[in-house]
């Protein structure tokens, strides 16, 4: 069982998410137990890194691990928009390279330019051998065996400067489950996230709003949750967001208190 967490603030999100992140660690097994860790913000690394770009860290070894190595002082992320994934330890032995979040830099990769996409998910996308020798042809290249990466780079290469329209072509092309999140370089204070097959939760705060893949990670400052139905497209920034459907048409779904909730 995996998970997967979100979120757009007015303020430095990733101690919140970091919290989320093993909430869901010891509601999977009652421990820290895991296979592999990670979170992607679209921030700096050090209080003097600028301009902010979207940045990563992962681990295979414990949520201690991605705690310390990214509230750390000096090298430490920093964002306002981030989100993470936990991956539990049912399979083999995962390493750093499969672990969540996945990046695309583009075609002809060059690891020492910024990511362009940024990506964590949740289920299994069925026909990703296809896409993924379809992407190769295109001259991207893949540094993990997972199929999340394939799905990063099918974001980058539908984005054209419209995320919402790259999120719908994306899944138009996938076939399986799925509850995932993205970032677009070009877009610090917005993430997108979607699900088909898997719960995904929307959690509104005065002053920030999440996504979930379990309701019970949302922070105490989430008052209410959305339960966001099959299909549906969340698009969210630190203080507004809108909900479509498979059509692309844009739709209300009923807001609950999240304390009545628990």
């Amino acid at each position: 069982m995996s998970g997967i967490i979100g979120a757009v603030s007015q303020r430095n999100i990733v101690p919140a998410l970091l919290k989320g992140l093993h909430h869901m660690a010891l509601d999977a097994h009652g421990s820290n137990a895991h296979g592999s860790c990670g979170l992607a913000v679209h921030g700096m690394q050090n209080a003097k890194m600028s301009p902010a770009k979207l940045l990563r860290m992962r681990s295979t070894h414990s949520m201690a691990d991605l705690v310390s190595r990214s509230t750390d002082p000096l090298l430490g992320l920093q964002g306002t928009s981030a989100m993470g994934h936990i991956r539990a330890a049912t399979q083999g032995a995962p390493t750093i390279f499969n672990a969540h979040p996945h990046f695309s830099h583009g075609p002809h990769t060059d690891l020492s330019k910024p990511a362009q996409v940024a990506l964590v998910h949740n289920g299994t996308i069925d026909n990703h051998q296809g896409l993924c020798t379809h992407l190769m042809e295109r001259a991207y290249t893949f540094t993990s065996q997972t199929d999340t990466e394939v799905i990063a780079h099918l974001m980058h290469a539908t984005y054209q400067g419209d995320a919402l329209q790259a999120i719908q072509r994306t899944l138009g092309l996938l076939q399986g489950t799925y509850a995932l999140a993205v970032m677009f370089h070009d877009q610090p204070q917005r993430i997108l996230a979607a699900h088909s097959g898997l719960p995904l939760f929307l959690g509104i705060a005065q002053q920030a709003l999440y996504i979930a893949s379990d309701k019970m990670a949302l922070p105490e400052e989430a008052e209410h949750v959305v339960y966001l139905c099959e299909g549906d497209v969340v698009d969210i920034r630190h203080d507004q967001y809108a909900i479509t459907d498979r059509t692309g048409k844009h739709v209300n779904r009923p807001i609950h208190d999240l304390r009545a909730c628990h």
